[in-house]
């Protein structure tokens, strides 16, 4: 079968945003069914925080992880991973067009058959090369997820960063983010993170994870299906030993002490709720703090395209609601990965894969029995994910008593510097009574990361002093410009919006209310 192709030429079929495990497989889908695609990217490599190494263009000092190769634009990451290869064939192949260092600031919804309008630009909202502005016909969401930080006292002192910023600046600097540290938080991302800057010479003075090791047990998932993953998990912690890094459970960083920067940190044992046990805390020096507690879905572009958003029921924080081909409220728009509920790299190429296949299908480029039989491993390998993602959710299930490492002065939202007082005082004295008082009254989400850093902790906070669950309070930010750019660029995008034809501005159309209803459809 041949692809329906757009019209205009100028506009690309498909676009995938994300050049991440799931937004790889969902372009390898679509390459292969011969349907032209375009993969926008932030960072200078494909492969995501998962399978990136060190950045195009930067010597391997002392410090770099050699963990896999790195091509100039292609994927980073060990080239025995599948859907690596698969990509990089593509893409030297001139069937993927790869954009890296591009970022979507603004997107709009409009009629025609290159509905969606990606506004473009390059690090620090420079101009791209193709132009300011991409048109599609179908656009494949695999956007990911960020650290979820929880503030404590000190936490915005230089030197601490998250643990996800830490992986990062090894991977793709080559750059320790201390000589001696402390990683500290809940998940299991902290044991990786922690083995890889003890093995390029970084003391790690201890790994803090919140949650009871009981409690870690006694919901870890047995059986065949899972075993690489729990074999992964077991090294790590037999490579943690030999460098001789002390794990403590039930522990968490709770205070970040220093003249100009972190010099020392305060670690306390956790009741089961998280909150700090009286008469034990002892103190820590280090240089560097590399703290995280799981993951937040990245649902922006999703939510500004109007695709419907609903607590993800494992992990409980905003997440792109997808029916059984990845396909969102909004017609055209695919979604896959963890903006979908936070599963890991091997769910998340199942669910791009499979993202890819309904796209290619949806523009006729594959049929309905090619559709059925090339998903059919990919299904399974979805749900065998979801399940192991449930087995986490219990594992390392977040509680709310860290709230009580907080002074009145403790920073919450960085970016406006609004501390701990300020958002009580909202809440109780001015009677703020959902996420968007608190903003208008706090200015909480209004700088330059827009709630990205502290949405989640400041949604916590107003649901801890108003009793009420989370999920009840609305959004603490809904953004239309996603990303910091210079001035120029809106006038540019106003004086073209202006300039349109009656009938062809550049509008968003929410989702309705029975969208946000919407149940997922059975697989086919």
């Amino acid at each position: 079968m041949s692809p329906v192709l757009p019209d205009p030429a100028s506009a690309t079929a498909v676009v995938v945003v994300g050049a991440g495990p799931a937004g790889m497989a969902a372009a390898v889908q679509l390459a292969e069914a011969a349907v032209p695609v375009t993969v926008l990217d932030t960072y200078p490599a494909a492969g995501g925080q998962y399978h990136r190494t060190l950045a195009p263009g930067l010597d391997r000092g002392r410090d770099a992880p050699s963990s896999g190769p790195s091509g100039s634009s292609g994927p980073s990451g060990s080239s025995a991973d599948p859907v690596v290869a698969a990509f990089t064939h593509h893409l030297a192949a001139r069937a993927i067009d790869l954009r890296s260092t591009t970022t979507i600031w603004a997107a709009t919804v409009e009629d025609g058959p290159t509905p969606f309008v990606l506004q473009l630009a390059g690090p620090g909202g420079t101009e791209v090369a193709g132009g300011p502005a991409l048109r599609a016909a179908t656009i494949v969401l695999a956007t990911g997820a960020t650290d979820r930080m929880l503030p404590f006292p000190g936490s915005d002192l230089p030197g601490v960063l998250t643990v996800g910023g830490a992986q990062a600046l090894l991977k793709g600097q080559g750059v320790r983010a201390g000589e001696r540290m402390v990683v500290a938080g809940s998940g299991p991302f902290l044991l990786p993170v922690a083995t890889a800057l003890a093995e390029v010479g970084t003391e790690v003075a201890a790994v803090a994870e919140a949650q009871p090791l009981t409690t870690i047990a006694r919901h870890t998932p047995v059986g065949w299906q899972h075993r690489a993953t729990l074999v992964e998990g077991a090294g790590y912690a037999a490579r943690l030993l030999r460098h001789r890094v002390p794990v403590l459970d039930r522990t968490a960083v709770t205070a970040a002490r220093g003249d100009g920067r972190v010099e020392e940190v305060t670690l306390s044992r956790l009741g089961p709720d998280w909150a700090p046990v009286a008469g034990h805390d002892r103190r820590l020096a280090v240089d560097a703090a590399a703290v995280s507690f799981g993951f937040v879905p990245q649902v922006g572009l999703a939510a500004l395209l109007g695709c419907a958003i609903a607590p993800d029921p494992v992990w409980g924080d905003p997440a792109v609601i997808v029916d059984a081909h990845q396909a969102t409220s909004v017609p055209g728009v695919y979604a896959a990965g963890e903006l979908t509920g936070v599963s890991g790299a091997p769910g998340a190429a199942a669910e791009g894969a499979l993202a890819g296949l309904a796209a290619a299908h949806a523009l006729g480029a594959i049929d309905t029995a090619a559709l059925k039989e090339r998903g059919r491993l990919q299904r399974r390998a979805r749900a065998r994910q979801q399940a192991f993602a449930a087995a986490l959710g219990r594992m390392y299930a977040r509680q709310n008593g860290w709230v009580g490492w907080l002074s009145d002065d403790t920073i919450v939202c960085r970016c406006e510097e609004v501390d701990h007082a300020t958002i009580r005082r909202a809440i109780v004295d001015l009677e703020a009574a959902d996420l968007r008082s608190v903003k208008l009254t706090t200015r909480c989400g209004m700088g330059m990361c827009q709630a990205r850093m502290c949405g989640d902790a400041v949604a916590t906070l107003v649901a801890h002093h108003r009793g009420e669950p989370p999920s009840d309070l609305g959004a603490l930010s809904t953004p239309t410009v996603l990303v910091p750019v210079p001035l120029r660029r809106l006038a540019a995008l106003a004086t073209t919006q202006d300039a349109a034809p009656a009938g062809g501005g550049h509008e968003v159309r929410p989702p309705t209310d029975d969208q946000h209803d919407r149940p997922p459809t059975p697989d086919a």
